[in-house]
This record gives C-alpha cells, structure tokens and sequence, in this order.
C-alpha cells in the first residue's frame, strides 16, 4: 500500500474498510431534504437494486444506518448479508424553513442567510432548523461508533452531508471542506482506517464504477 507507507501507515496496522452509501433517489432530490421524512423513488428503487450488486459492498459484514425512511429502504433493496442497526446520530441535518426547497427558491427568498451560510458555515443555524454546530458535534459523536465497531467491514447508510462530513473528519480535513466533495445518490465512497489514519480509496462510485 504505497500511499499509506507515504501516509507513515504501517502493513502492521489493523485496516477497518468502511463504505459509505448515500441512499437511493427521492421525489425531493435536488431541493433541500434534511428532516423530511421521505422514501426512496422508483427511480432510487433502482439505483440501490444495480449497486446492491458491487461486489464491494457485499464484503461489508455490518451496516450502520440512518432511521429515515429512505435510508431504511435503502437498506432494504441491498442483498448481502448483513447485521444491521440505525442510529439517530446519523440523520442529514434539519433545514428547517428550507426543507423541499429549490437552491433557486431559498436564494430568492432567503439571500442573506444563504450568504451568511456560505461565509461563516461554522457558526450557522438554518432558518428553523438545526445549527451546524450541533449537527458537526453529533458527526463527531459517530466516529468513536465506527472504530469500536468489531467488524472489519462496514457500510455506513446515510445522507450526503453526513458522509461528506465523515470523510473529512476521518481524513483529517477541515469539516469546511465537505462542499469540495459531491456524492450522488445511489453511489458510495470507501475508506481504509487504520489505527493510525485513513485513506479514500474510491468516491462517487457506482456498480459499474
């Protein structure tokens, strides 16, 4: 493993693989969805069938999954074996008054916080909803979750900002950064974690991908 020798990791180090999958399409994709409570469309229905298929995912042994109804369903259409659990933590934060809205829609009507948002992120709280702070401490509570975890392959199934935000903390990036990094629905990211640190091994990927 070059880069994780360049990484100071060593081929002693214990490697946990984790995959993270964003569930499958929803009739609100492309507006803001955080707390809404949706399921998956019949187009998400078919994302997960083909990527349930990855030969990749089906080496995970455990999925630890958000409780939202998409997330649930989600798990439902993958054909592994697995144990499963849910854990609250792991919920997309709650946009408030921007759930099912448009980027045009809140840009239009809500300009300023849009902007306040974009400029000082850490200290945000969506418009009736949750603040960013309180959604990155909840991202950080999961982590200690994934490295006690006994199994040594685990698929994580959650939301786009939770992923985006438990990559960047298990590679060690400014959580600011999780903008820089686009995981579609119906596709996953993967990570080695060693004791000593992490690596991406694949982002964006799908069952052909």
């Amino acid at each position: 493993m070059p880069l994780a020798k360049r990484m100071g990791l060593s081929i002693a180090d214990h490697m946990k693989k984790i995959y993270f999958l964003r569930h499958g399409h929803t009739p609100l994709t492309g507006t803001y969805v955080g707390s809404t409570d949706c399921g998956l469309s019949a187009q998400g229905v078919e994302q997960i069938q083909a990527v349930a298929a990855s030969p990749a995912l089906q080496e995970a042994t455990r999925i630890i999954a958000s409780p939202m109804l998409r997330c649930v369903q989600t798990v439902a259409e993958l054909t592994g074996k697995y144990q499963v659990s849910y854990h609250p933590l792991l919920k997309e934060i709650d946009f408030g008054f921007w759930e099912g809205l448009t980027f045009d829609q809140v840009y239009t009507k809500y300009q300023q916080e849009f902007d306040l948002w974009c400029s000082s992120p850490a200290t945000f709280s969506f418009p009736g909803g949750e603040s960013v702070a309180d959604f990155r401490a909840r991202m950080k509570q999961i982590i200690p979750l994934l490295n006690t975890c006994a199994d040594e392959r685990i698929m994580v199934v959650a939301h786009g900002g939770v992923i985006c935000h438990l990559l960047c903390i298990l590679l060690g990036l400014p959580l600011d950064n999780y903008t820089l990094l686009k995981l579609d629905v119906g596709h996953y990211a993967s990570v080695d974690l060693y004791e000593t640190g992490a690596v991406l091994t694949g982002f964006n990927k799908s069952i052909s991908g």
